[in-house]
């Protein structure tokens, strides 16, 4: 490991591993501090790009022998049996196996070729020792237990990119309401909590949802955790509609910009932004967290690395795009010659669009621009944009007479879906099919 093979700014590991690969994988803020405080106060003073070097000179890297050794020492000093460094690589896949992760995730960030020997390497439970009468001793916990169990969990699974923002809240609100005597998780317990708001059903399948995907990663360190049926509280919400906007619509959105009564560099970063989204499809969240090398106008790119899952990713611009984003980014520099931030679309303070703001300043120039849902039509919104995109290259295809169902791979990689299965969502879209292909000209 090379010390250019660490991207600090976004969490991010560059691995060379077998037949000479090279993939990202997202590191993990405790692992990303840890080796930063090794840099900083244990390495040895060398030219050496290597991350990991001897201690004793001479300072070369470590070998696989060395590293193996070093691992056996720390589990002897732990009072652990004598243990190799590759016991650590099946801990690792057996712990994201327990915290939910399927086999095609582990084997992702294990990069094996094939999920079969994921599996021999990831256990998701193996049976416990049958204590006095056969029963199985559970590991028992305290509340402090449940609260660390629950840290651990949301660590496992963050490190396999799910960011579990709403889990996260849901699952403490759900331990704190346990505070009150339990001392372990139910199946009562868990639908006596999901159902104690008056709410939808929708959102108690939520709560125990969450509940559900902690206890079963519990459950394979504790046997006496339950873990709620699959089939309690089943309800899933409905996908809404997108609005599909004209192209004469996306005009006057960005034409609307014009009219807020806002600071300067909104009012030339939000026509930058609508026209980013519509004519890449990038979701609201990558847009406003590109940096500014990420946009190279002149070559015509658009460089993605802090999307859904730390999947990273290149999306072509179209000459007109790349035109504007460049001519936006000059009005940027005039406004902040010395920016707060380093993010390519600023705010009124030099610092990155913050989410929420976007989505409200768009439903301003939804208004000013006059556009609005008719008569049985969807609600339009700014992520009606990312669909319209979808849609609006599907029903290209379609003109152009295309293999539409092989090129929907594609525009997987493309929209950065993980599953192209996420892709038949547009692809189902009864506004879009079924449309005779070729259509006349």
């Amino acid at each position: 490991m090379q010390l250019g093979d660490i991207d600090w700014r976004a969490g991010t590991l560059t691995i060379r591993g077998k037949a000479r690969r090279e993939e990202k994988m997202p590191l993990p803020a405790d692992a990303c501090e840890a080796i930063a405080g090794c840099l900083a106060d244990g390495r040895p003073a060398t030219a050496s790009r290597l991350v990991f070097l001897r201690s004793l000179a001479p300072r070369h890297g470590l070998s696989a022998q060395g590293v193996s050794n070093i691992v056996a020492a720390a589990a002897g000093r732990a009072g652990l049996p004598r243990i190799g460094a590759h016991r650590l690589r099946h801990s690792a896949a057996t712990a994201m196996r327990r915290a939910g992760a399927s086999l095609n995730e582990v084997s992702q960030v294990l990069r094996h070729h094939s999920a079969a020997t994921t599996a021999i390497c990831a256990v998701k439970g193996r049976p416990r020792r049958p204590g006095r009468g056969g029963q199985a001793v559970a590991w028992r916990r305290g509340m402090s237990g449940l609260h660390d169990a629950l840290d651990g969990y949301l660590t496992v699974r963050r490190a396999l990119g799910h960011k579990l923002t709403g889990a996260e809240y849901l699952l403490r609100q759900f331990l704190d309401w346990l505070d009150d005597g339990a001392a372990t998780i139910t199946t009562n317990l868990a639908l006596a909590w999901a159902l104690q708001p008056a709410a939808s059903t929708v959102y108690h399948a939520q709560r125990m949802s969450a509940v559900r995907g902690f206890a079963s990663w519990l459950h394979s360190s504790d046997p006496l955790t339950q873990v709620p049926p699959a089939g309690l509280l089943p309800a899933r919400p409905a996908r809404p509609l997108p609005y599909l906007y004209r192209p004469e619509e996306i005009t006057a959105i960005m034409g609307a910009a014009s009219r807020l009564r806002l600071h300067p560099a909104s009012r030339c970063a939000y026509p930058a932004l609508v026209g980013l989204l519509a004519s890449t499809g990038l979701r609201v969240s990558e847009a406003i967290s590109l940096q500014r090398g990420d946009v190279m106008t002149g070559e015509g790119l658009v460089r993605v690395t802090r999307a859904k899952f730390g999947k990273s990713r290149e999306v072509p611009l179209h000459p007109s795009a790349a035109a504007a984003l460049e001519e936006y980014a000059r009005r940027r520099d005039e406004l902040f010659p010395r920016p707060q931030a380093g993010a390519f679309l600023l705010g009124p303070a030099g610092s990155p669009l913050a989410y929420t703001t976007v989505v409200q300043a768009f439903r301003r120039l939804l208004d000013l621009a006059g556009v609005q849902a008719g008569t049985g039509q969807p609600r339009p919104g700014i992520h009606s944009l990312r669909h319209t995109f979808a849609v609006a290259t599907l029903t290209g295809w379609y003109r152009d007479g295309a293999d539409v169902a092989s090129l929907l791979p594609l525009l997987s990689t493309y929209m950065g879906h993980t599953d192209p299965r996420s892709t038949y969502y547009y692809y189902s879209d009864s506004r879009v099919i079924p449309i005779p292909a070729p259509l006349p000209a």
